[in-house]
């Protein structure tokens, strides 16, 4: 039965299947490494073997596309996704219009693609799709100058890594992969298609069909070990839905995404307010020193206004309190919380462990 987007779910049960993809494991490392927030220990492997003048190389490849993102459209057109050497060549042999409908998502008519595929011509069809299709990403059209020596570059860079890095690591690998299927498995029988959909997808409604009116044969889902981040992502579209998502990500470091983000939550509230920053301010030049009653004299506040901020500041983790007679208490700041708010917010957004970011 496919799957409609108005059906409750309930049809994902049987049409859900679990896939190992070496190949959308590659393309993610790939775009991993193009990453400046890359594992180290992925940009270790790659140096040793590829040097740095590869990375660089692709960064320059996949920049133009969201750090290739939309290149793993490539692979979602594939079947056998263990045959590596086999989806290089069918690439390596596409037409240019072919491949160029690729790049582009998939999106454009098939049928209307220019004969002669250039900057003018992308430009236009980027054009026309307006604002709906993510056309910011193709701003850089470098890539459509001269497609056949684009895809030339991008296919040789695929064929190194995967000979000279990848294939290696597919055995290793490959637990991690089949061991993350018997889980998920168990846990879509256990929650059924659309408790299950929602968790592993953070709540993300299955997208409409594309084309319109062609519902969703396949709903696929592959575990990867490389991505950068604990999110899933899905490519659709053609009667297949393929949803990539993160088996590395423990059920802890999820817990502790959760708890940063509430964190977070609550000391940007607690800043959200020129009196507080005031209050924090004034401790930070008098530790140790001002009381509540010298801050609301200083502040020409209550002394239960200042009490309340004193309160939501000491509750976000930004200042400590000090009493020698267990009466006259006296405040300092909590200057580690302060400096790793960066950090922290960059790990939130990016959804990656904050040691990584920065």
């Amino acid at each position: 039965m496919p799957l409609q987007q108005d059906s409750t779910m309930d049809a994902l049960n049987r049409i859900a299947v679990f896939k190992v993809s070496p190949l959308h494991e590659m393309l993610v490392s790939l775009e991993s490494l193009s990453m400046p927030w890359c594992p180290p220990e992925l940009v270790e492997g790659a140096d040793k073997v590829l040097g740095t003048k590869f990375r660089d190389e692709l960064k320059s490849l996949y920049m133009p596309f969201n750090h290739g993102a939309i290149l793993a459209e490539f692979a979602f057109a594939w079947d056998n996704h263990e045959d590596i050497p086999g989806f290089l060549k069918w690439v390596r042999g596409m037409s240019d219009q072919d491949f160029t409908w690729y790049v582009l998502g998939r999106l454009p008519d098939l049928k209307g693609m220019p004969e002669s595929i250039n900057v003018s011509a992308i430009s236009g069809i980027i054009e026309d799709w307006g604002k709906s299709c993510d056309a910011q990403w193709y701003m850089d059209l470098g890539w459509a100058e001269d497609v056949g020596s684009f895809r030339r570059a991008l296919t040789d860079l695929w064929e190194r890594y995967w000979t000279e890095v990848f294939r290696s690591e597919t055995l290793r690998l490959r637990e991690t992969w089949e061991r993350s299927i018997r889980d998920k498995g168990r846990l879509l029988s256990s929650l059924g298609g659309r408790s299950f959909y929602e968790e592993l997808c953070h709540g993300k409604k299955i997208p409409d069909p594309f084309p319109a009116g062609m519902p969703y044969e396949t709903v696929e889902f592959v575990p990867s070990c490389r991505m950068n981040h604990s999110r899933s992502v899905y490519y659709y579209g053609w009667g297949k839905l393929t949803v990539i998502y993160n088996c590395s990500s423990s059920d802890e470091e999820l817990a502790q995404f959760k708890h940063l983000r509430e964190d977070l939550l609550k000391k940007f509230k607690s800043l959200a307010d020129e009196k507080r920053l005031k209050i924090l301010r004034l401790v930070a030049m008098n530790e140790k020193v001002v009381n509540g009653k010298w801050l609301a004299a200083h502040l020409e506040l209550s002394p239960s206004v200042v009490s309340r901020h004193l309160s939501q500041l000491k509750s976000a983790g930004f200042i400590d309190e000090h009493s020698s007679d267990n009466r006259n208490i006296t405040y300092s700041i909590k200057w580690d919380p302060v400096r790793k708010l960066g950090e922290h917010l960059e790990a939130l957004i990016l959804e990656i462990p904050s040691e990584r970011s920065g």
